[in-house]
């Protein structure tokens, strides 16, 4: 009598072609005869164009493993065209292999690398197989660093065009409406305009980055430090380096001729380049030693526009800006002295306790964070639900598992949805109003520093909002 099997196919890239899908197949089914082995065809799983380092995003390799789960067992041996097909990460192999053959009985055979009938040399040769698998793909990911450093030796494009260039070819072609726009902003900087005026010149002309994003400094300074604009490829086997690559350091990077046309002349970038590290060195970021100190309004206030932190100015009056229009992808000034503002939230602290006036944003939770954590534990149960049901989809559960899971999840949802809905009761206005007047009491101290009196307003207020035009604020409490 013919034995049940399923038989699990991969292949990473179109090329393989000795390692096709259909070959595979081909080779497994006549093993399987001559073994007497039966492979329905609702047991053939196979993932086609994917990776074998990991089974994190192989579906057709989870669905054999949910199959295989099942009680009782629907197939006695998982047939594969080489070890490899199954992982190329030993971590994987072992823990996979160790679940089909020790908790659900069911054998993994590679029909093309014999391990003979002594268990143990078996076990010796399988795991020499694993790990020259594993080799293999290691050094297949070195191979492809080393083509990619050929590439941009030969000066070929390795990344996708950056702004001001298009993809032909597999070469960078300039195009011819945003190359004049790398051009002008190389020239600007040159005339003397900040990365920040250029960036809000550029969301006033209605460019847009190639995600569709208003510029900010940080686009406009990456602009102004990549040789890509000077004819280069710019190359480093090293993805750490990356990080230092924007603000131009490329100590251990490498530059080559590219085979593009240049936007911007050499003599023109080196001008930049030295002008930004003057610029770099006078307003460093640790130089502005005011801007390390605390103060009492520190963090709590956002933007009425785009609903970014106001942030220390470098004015001379000690002064708040949002942080998002210094950067240049907020348009609408905020910027105000501290000193006006803490008068200003004093005096508003003080008409909300003599009218009873709140708005609340969380209520009579016993803390922030308390409420807080309440809210995320929503947000992971709700994440949970979407899990499994993408688990039942995909076969890894069983319908039965799916019931089972979804009744303790929305149970569990509905126990912290109690527990949100009684901490967002109205609070008692007269003792929230003696809460708020403790709190004045406090910042209006001088004997008390800036960051405890920060820490005061935190136990009452969420956040508030300066809007513009005007000087007028708005307070979220909470209790």
């Amino acid at each position: 009598m013919k034995r049940i099997a399923a038989c699990y196919i991969r292949v990473s890239t179109e090329e393989q072609i000795e390692y096709s899908p259909q070959s595979q197949l081909k080779e497994i089914r006549k093993y399987a005869k001559e073994h007497d082995y039966y492979i329905p065809d609702e047991y053939v799983f196979a993932d086609e164009g994917i990776s074998g380092r990991s089974t994190a995003k192989r579906p057709a390799f989870n669905r054999m493993i949910a199959a295989a789960k099942r009680k009782p067992k629907p197939f006695e041996a998982v047939l594969l065209w080489k070890f490899s097909r199954f992982a190329r990460n030993r971590t994987d192999a072992i823990v996979y292999k160790n679940l089909l053959r020790n908790q659900c009985g069911i054998d993994v055979i590679s029909i093309s690398e014999s391990l003979g009938d002594d268990k143990g040399t078996a076990v010796i040769l399988e795991s020499m197989f694993e790990a020259m698998d594993e080799y293999y793909s290691i050094n297949l990911s070195a191979e492809v660093k080393r083509t990619m450093q050929m590439k941009a030796e030969n000066g070929e494009a390795l990344i996708p065009a950056p702004f001001g260039y298009q993809n032909e070819n597999k070469q960078f072609v300039i195009d011819p409406e945003r190359a004049p726009i790398v051009r002008m902003i190389f020239d600007s900087y040159e005339k003397g305009c900040g990365t920040r005026k250029i960036a809000v010149m550029l969301g006033n002309m209605g460019v847009r980055t190639k995600r569709g994003n208003l510029p900010d400094n940080r686009f406009v300074e990456y602009i102004l430090r990549n040789p890509v604009y000077i004819g280069k490829i710019r190359w480093s086997d090293g993805r750490e380096n990356n990080r230092r690559r924007f603000k131009g350091d490329l100590t251990d990077f490498h530059l080559y001729d590219g085979q593009h046309e240049a936007i911007i002349s050499p003599e023109q970038f080196d001008r930049v380049q030295k002008a930004l590290e003057e610029a770099a060195k006078r307003y460093g970021k640790y130089q502005r030693k005011e801007a390390q100190k605390d103060f009492m309004l520190k963090g709590l206030v956002r933007c009425s526009s785009c609903d970014g932190t106001l942030t220390k100015s470098s004015a001379a009056t000690p002064s708040l800006q949002c942080h998002n229009y210094s950067r240049g992808s907020c348009h609408t000034s905020h910027h105000i002295a501290i000193g006006k503002l803490d008068n200003l939230i004093s005096q508003a602290l003080k008409t909300a306790v003599s009218t009873l006036n709140f708005d609340i944003e969380i209520q009579n939770s016993n803390s922030r964070q308390d409420y807080f954590i309440l809210s995320k534990m929503l947000d992971n149960e709700k994440r949970k639900l979407g899990k499994i049901k993408i688990a039942y989809e995909e076969g890894i559960d069983s319908l039965e598992e799916y019931k089972h899971n979804k009744a303790r999840i929305t149970a569990n949802i509905s126990r912290i949805e109690k527990d949100m809905s009684e901490a967002n009761k109205a609070p008692n206005k007269e003792i929230f109003a003696n809460k708020i007047g403790e709190v004045i009491d406090i910042i209006e101290s001088p004997a008390v520093s800036p960051s405890e009196k920060n820490a005061a307003l935190r136990t009452i207020i969420s956040k508030i909002e300066l809007c513009r035009p005007g000087n007028n604020i708005r307070i979220f409490f909470y209790t």
